[in-house]
């Protein structure tokens, strides 16, 4: 990976992006409820906190501060990194278009680099142009497949999504992002087939909810609700909460999935009223 400086973890993947090692598990261990009332301790936090840590961006403050700081460093100099993350400070600010120019440059003098790549591909898709973005994600991902806790798969089917419901606005009515089946029932059922991950490999339900996390923590910087796209996410990211994991963390990711107006709002809704007396019943017997 290439050095970056301490303020500069911030690359903008994907979406956009605030980099850490590992944003699912970072050596906070909390304990949950399993669908069958069984009190679990698990990696990260869980229900309400979850959520809360999806959305703690930085304020547009501080990438107005630090845009100002990198445009006087970028100013007349050939440092490929410095530019790039001057390209970074535009991105959050909202001018991706020139962020698009000095990308390609950086592309034209030094080509094959990854990080150039991702970022082309967070720039044209916060442009407007989501099958330019979807072309640079692929060439990041083709350049540098584990990256980004190889999630960036992901990222391509968010924006496929896109151009699909660009041609066809009801796409949603009848897909998903993922393309998971978790039946109709109150329980949703495991999914019998998965996506392919970025070696081209069907991830595992673990795997989803890492790229998940990863992928929604970047992009919620820029999209707020209604979202129905994101709505969709969050409601599959809740079915695999309440098989696999806590149903705390199911009830705060469907409330999201309401709150973004998923399209599936009967069901979401149907399986939110399970969870939540699933949870009153299992206190009760904890009393």
């Amino acid at each position: 990976m290439t050095a970056w400086t301490n303020l500069n973890r911030v690359l903008v993947i994907g979406m956009t992006a605030i980099v850490c090692a590992s944003p699912v598990r970072a050596c906070i261990w909390s304990y949950g409820t399993d669908l069958r009332g069984k009190k679990v301790q698990v990696e990260g936090v869980v229900g309400a906190d979850l959520v809360v840590q999806l959305m703690n961006h930085e304020a547009r403050s501080y990438w107005l501060r630090e845009n100002r700081t990198y445009a006087a460093r970028a100013a007349g100099v050939k440092d490929h990194e410095i530019r790039n993350d001057y390209a970074v400070t535009l991105l959050h600010i909202g001018k991706a278009g020139e962020a698009i120019q000095i990308l390609r440059r950086l592309e034209t003098e030094a080509p094959g680099t990854y990080v150039t790549a991702v970022n082309l591909g967070t720039a044209y898709e916060l442009n407007g142009d989501d099958v330019q973005g979807l072309r640079w994600i692929r060439e990041g991902i083709r350049r540098n497949r584990e990256a980004h806790n190889g999630s960036e798969w992901l990222h391509v089917r968010i924006l496929e999504a896109k151009i699909a419901l660009a041609s066809d606005p009801q796409w949603l009515q009848g897909n998903s992002v993922l393309g998971l089946d978790f039946g109709r029932g109150v329980v949703p059922r495991m999914p019998s087939s998965w996506p392919k991950d970025n070696s081209g490999k069907p991830a595992t339900p673990q795997n989803v909810i890492d790229a998940l996390y990863y992928q929604l923590n970047e992009r919620l910087e820029f999209v707020k609700p209604p979202n129905a796209l994101i709505g969709d996410l969050f409601m599959d990211w809740g079915n695999l909460m309440m098989l696999t994991d806590v149903l705390e963390s199911a009830e705060a990711l469907y409330l999201q999935a309401l709150a973004f107006g998923a399209t599936s709002q009967p069901l979401i809704q149907q399986r939110l009223t399970k969870v939540q007396r699933l949870l009153k019943v299992y206190r009760q017997q904890a009393k």
